[in-house]
């Protein structure tokens, strides 16, 4: 399956079965339940993570189950941007005032 996900700065993460042969149309698949606000999303590049920016953390799901795996902390302000490494081991980050990167 694929999956694509939308999300606005608050509320759920909106998951997406991606159209195929069968459904012809993409539909709901589920959502994220996320209470902080949100900046960045990315998929690891094998797609079974997605990591997601929240005010000062970054919180890592797994694309499979849909139940958070990791958080990491240490931001002083709004991350803006998550990227994972072409190896998916580790996870960039950044906020207004300096990058970070941490191990999966």
């Amino acid at each position: 399956m694929e999956f694509s996900v939308s999300s606005v700065i608050k509320g759920d993460l909106s998951v997406w079965m991606r159209a195929n042969e069968k459904t012809k149309a993409d539909h709901a698949y589920r959502a994220l339940n996320c209470r902080t606000p949100r900046s960045a999303l990315s998929f690891s590049p094998d797609s079974t993570r997605l990591a997601v920016a929240t005010h000062s953390s970054c919180e890592v799901w797994d694309a499979r189950t849909w139940a958070r795996i990791r958080q990491f902390q240490g931001h002083a302000d709004a991350v803006v941007a998550v990227q994972f490494s072409p190896d998916g081991l580790f996870l960039a980050s950044a906020s207004r005032t300096r990058p970070s990167v941490c191990g999966i």
